[in-house]
């Protein structure tokens, strides 16, 4: 009986031990180096029922980057964090277009309350974690427009900043929340904002005042079909991170670039081997890197890598997603997270 109930026992504390290491399946060691900060992504996995944000702990092992600690914060997608780290924007998966604010802990999730005609895709919490700026949609006006609007977080002070013909999306902040970063896409130059060469087919780097005055170019595009966007301004405010296409004008690819705060001295970060054939009329493989988001120390990048598959036989697509980073001073990014279905989100 006594080896009975021996056997029993430890039968137990086995499946208890089996169960309490499945509990969390992306930790299976204890986390070595050095901690970097928290991140936040969106697990886009179509097995789930709906998105989900994830929160996870980045270290640095001797220049090998490790994510700890992934936990699932709530069903969401394109996150980005407050400067410290204790706020998280967010858009609600089930409504759409819902801007939510959620503490980094889980607790106290609410609605930014928006006008009924305002339609939110891209947002980023200002340095103070008090507004968001964010790209949108004005069902009220031509849906072909997107504008960018700022908004306090508990809904009041909506104005809309930028909202002209064309195309002014993935705003940002700058390091002291004075001014605001977004790409710009003017289809026919036709309210010509002194850009340079033509805008034709083209997106820059534009900058604004939060009161929506001061329009400035920053980046240039140089020539052929050359989008810059993405724009992310350093934790010092001396450098922006963007994508663009300017060393593939005419391929289906977005590289990381950084360059200073003024436009000058731009360097290219991250670089593809372009892989894009034509298939029966289609791109077969696509390669895009984009969403760059520096780290507090202002050393890395983190970026998506962006693949699309097109599959004659079916004649669909399919999309790939995982997080990479790259030192801002060169070298070879890495892949951290290794699954096709993570993504990070503009800042």
């Amino acid at each position: 009986m006594r080896t009975r109930l021996t056997t029993c026992i430890l039968m137990v504390l086995f499946i208890v031990i089996t169960h309490c290491n499945n509990d969390s399946p992306n930790q299976t060691e204890s986390p070595k180096g050095v901690f970097v900060e928290k991140i936040a992504f969106t697990n886009w996995d179509l097995s789930l029922p709906a998105p989900l944000i994830m929160i996870a702990d980045l270290y640095n092992d001797n220049g090998i980057f490790r994510l700890y600690n992934r936990t699932e914060l709530t069903e969401g997608c394109h996150p980005t964090f407050s400067r410290d780290k204790s706020l998280i924007a967010y858009i609600d998966p089930v409504n759409g277009t819902t801007a939510m604010i959620i503490h980094a802990d889980g607790t106290l999730k609410r609605e930014i309350p928006f006008p009924d005609s305002i339609v939110v895709e891209n947002n980023s919490l200002s340095p103070d974690g008090q507004k968001l700026v964010f790209d949108y949609h004005n069902l009220n006006r031509d849906y072909g427009i997107l504008g960018v609007g700022t908004i306090s977080i508990d809904g009041s002070n909506f104005k809309s900043v930028h909202y002209e013909y064309g195309w002014s999306f993935l705003p940002c902040w700058s390091a002291d929340g004075s001014q605001i970063y977004f790409s710009w896409l003017d289809m026919d130059n036709r309210f010509g904002h002194n850009l340079p060469n033509t805008s034709r087919k083209k997106s820059y780097i534009v900058k604004m005042n939060p009161d929506g005055s001061g329009f400035q170019v920053v980046s240039d595009t140089i020539s052929g079909i050359s989008h810059d966007r993405y724009p992310a301004v350093s934790p010092d405010g001396t450098q922006i991170a963007f994508t663009s296409q300017r060393n593939h004008p005419d391929r289906i690819v977005s590289e990381i670039f950084v360059m200073n705060i003024d436009g000058t001295n731009v360097r290219q970060l991250s670089f593809i081997e372009p892989d894009d054939k034509r298939v029966g009329g289609q791109y077969e493989r696509c390669i895009f890197h984009n969403n760059p988001i520096w780290t507090t120390d202002g050393q890395y990048i983190l970026f998506n890598q962006d693949i699309t598959i097109y599959h004659a036989d079916i004649n669909d697509y399919e999309d790939l997603q995982d997080i990479y980073i790259v030192s801002v001073n060169g070298g070879e990014a890495q892949n951290i997270t290794n699954n096709d279905f993570n993504s990070l989100t503009k800042h």
